[in-house]
């Protein structure tokens, strides 16, 4: 591991150095006044998610690495950078949508992207190649990584049925559902193994760092730091599989499994940091030390001009959006069942859907002969809020239905074609198709990310921000063709008055 360097190598904090982080601590402050509320929900994030509690760490590391380099970093004559104001308007003008749109991520990936263009501004490139890696560990601090969900539940139990084949214990797969002679099995969002990744990159990053100065040992470092939780985890899955199986399904079935998965990880992380150590590069040798220099007149100016234009710049985003709030909100007229031609409908069906909050809501059973389909709609005058149409809390089911899959389907509707999401949805022995797909405007989309493109580009022209989910839900009893067909035809018959009303 590095040492800080002697005390005779450290270099004089120059007056250059004095002003600068002088003025860059009072930008941070007056960027952390600004964007409060952003701050304040990467921090809330941090207290009550086990996944992301690690960015309560990721500032007073980043703070130990750029210790550990002083002596390189304060040898380098600061000096501030007009043209950076620019990539910091940038930025903000990136936040700014993010925050009309509710895309959490990404204005907290902003936001934490202002403090290098910080640096940049009032201490120069030269200042920020030399703090890049420091620099660059900050954005650990922005609780993301979710949509990696997913993809690793479907790795893990894929890995987790192959092995289980392997070892010749019978067992059958449906999705991320595992079923084997004495139980059954699910590869829940916990089991992701999420944590484990993001934890062991964190450390992985760290590690890489402190131990080695080769740009490509660091580098295979990480790359060992992503590969191995994600396999781990599914030999982790696989080992929890096991012993509830040959136990009997006494142990690893609860509480327990969680535990287990925790020591296993801390093993392999032990491990892993082992194999690096050998690896390992000594230090280099300490940079000459250099005098202190004076600011001129001339510079002093500069550095207070470009801390006053990152001030003003970093205020736009907030101003911006406090002003796009004051556009009036559109009223939601009640929704009406379209009238679909060979359909009988009556109120209401017996789906559920956990959209929260809306304005306006639709819930119809249709009926065709024995076809009954659920069709349900949840409108929003301000699509675009935290609570609004487009959030990872709200979904076209509700419980006690999970899902099993999901695909982009196109339904060809006479001369047009809509695309629509699908989902097989299960609850026990039980199976349901749905399709859903929303409304921005006069847009259709199945596409969350368009959607919110959608919304902030609505807000930012001063349009109406009025959006909605349309969803269609059938009963698989007589198998999966027989249901798309049923989704079919109705929404063939329903699109003409859809279509209408959605314009009205």
């Amino acid at each position: 591991m590095s040492r800080a360097p002697a005390l005779d190598t450290v270099p004089v904090l120059a007056p250059a150095w004095r002003r600068a982080l002088s003025l860059f601590a009072l930008a941070v402050l007056v960027q952390t006044a600004f964007y409060f509320n952003t701050a304040a929900g990467m921090a809330e994030i941090w207290w009550r998610s086990e996944t992301f509690a690690h960015g309560m760490l990721v500032g007073p590391i980043a703070l130990f690495m750029l210790y550990e380099r002083r002596a390189e970093i304060l040898c380098i004559s600061p000096h501030p950078v007009p043209a950076a104001l620019g990539a910091l308007a940038l930025l903000v003008f990136g936040w700014l949508l993010a925050d009309i749109a509710s895309v959490n991520v990404v204005s907290q990936l902003g936001f934490v992207a202002m403090l290098p263009v910080l640096v940049w501004a009032l201490c120069g490139g030269s200042v920020v190649r030399a703090a890049a890696f420091p620099l660059a560990y900050l954005f650990f601090a922005v609780p993301m990584g979710e949509a990696l969900v997913a993809p690793l539940q479907d790795f893990t139990a894929v890995f987790t049925v192959h092995a289980i084949r392997l070892t010749g214990v019978p067992v059958f797969a449906e999705g991320r559902y595992i079923s084997i002679p004495t139980g059954n099995f699910e590869v829940a969002e916990a089991c992701s193994g999420i944590r484990y990744l993001i934890a062991s990159l964190a450390l992985g990053c760290l590690y890489a760092y402190l131990s080695y100065r080769s740009i490509w040992r660091r580098l295979a470092f990480i790359a060992l730091a992503v590969v191995v939780p994600v396999i781990a985890n599914g030999v982790r899955a696989y080992g929890i599989v096991m012993i509830a199986h040959l136990s009997g399904m006494k142990y690893a079935t609860g509480f327990d499994h969680l535990i287990y998965g925790w020591l296993f990880f801390g093993l392999v992380v032990f491990l892993m940091f082992a194999v690096g150590r050998l690896w390992q590069e000594r230090d280099p040798p300490p940079p000459p030390r250099v005098m202190a220099t004076a600011v001129s007149a001339t510079d002093a100016r500069r550095f207070v001009m470009v801390f006053v234009g990152a001030c003003a710049v970093l205020a736009l985003g907030p101003l911006a959006s406090l002003r796009l709030a004051q556009v009036s909100v559109p009223a939601v007229h009640v929704l009406q069942a379209p009238v679909v031609h060979g359909w009988s409908d009556s109120v209401p069906s017996d789906w559920a859907i956990r959209y929260a909050n809306a304005d306006a809501t639709l819930n119809v059973r249709y009926t065709h002969g024995q076809a009954q389909l659920a069709y349900v709609v949840a409108a929003y005058a301000h699509a675009q809020e935290q609570s609004g149409l487009i959030s990872s809390v709200n979904l076209p089911y509700d419980k006690p239905w999970i899902q099993a899959s999901s695909a982009v389907r196109e339904v060809q509707l006479g001369s047009r074609t809509l695309q629509v999401r699908e989902l097989r949805l299960v609850n026990g022995s039980h199976y349901r198709r749905v399709w859903f797909w929303y409304d921005i405007g006069a847009q259709h989309t199945v596409y969350p990310i368009v959607g919110k493109l959608l919304l902030a580009w609505n807000a930012l022209r001063g349009a109406p921000q009025i959006g909605a989910v349309h969803v269609l839900s059938v009963d698989e009893a007589g198998g999966e063709m027989q249901a798309r067909e049923t989704l079919q035809s109705f929404l063939q018959a329903a699109w003409p008055a859809i279509e209408a009303a959605h314009s009205s």
